[in-house]
């Protein structure tokens, strides 16, 4: 016979609980992205001289531009860095990355 909850507890404690849980671990990190490339990311945007593109951070580190660009969107959404877009070139401007 399966162990019951005392009855002092309300019934939708439990779901609560596994509900603040769940949020927490989805407000460390978003879906997708993994804690080694962040850092990965973060050092060369954090070592560079300059303002960064997300091309040049996937050359550094052999990653595809649309996942470095993930990426550098979180630690601008996070904080971690600004994002300003980059002129003097025909076409679209390319963004480019700083750390704060």
């Amino acid at each position: 016979m399966p162990a019951r909850l005392p009855a002092l507890l309300p019934r939708h404690l439990p779901s609560r609980v596994l509900s603040a849980l769940r949020s927490v671990s989805s407000e460390r990190l978003p879906k997708g992205l993994i804690e080694e490339t962040l850092a990965a990311i973060s050092g060369v945007v954090r070592d560079a001289d300059s303002a960064v593109s997300a091309t040049e951070v996937a050359t550094a580190l052999d990653l595809s531009r649309v996942t470095v660009r993930r990426y550098l969107e979180h630690l601008v959404k996070t904080k971690q860095a600004v994002k300003q877009p980059r002129h003097g070139t025909p076409g679209r401007p390319e963004y480019e990355y700083r750390w704060v």
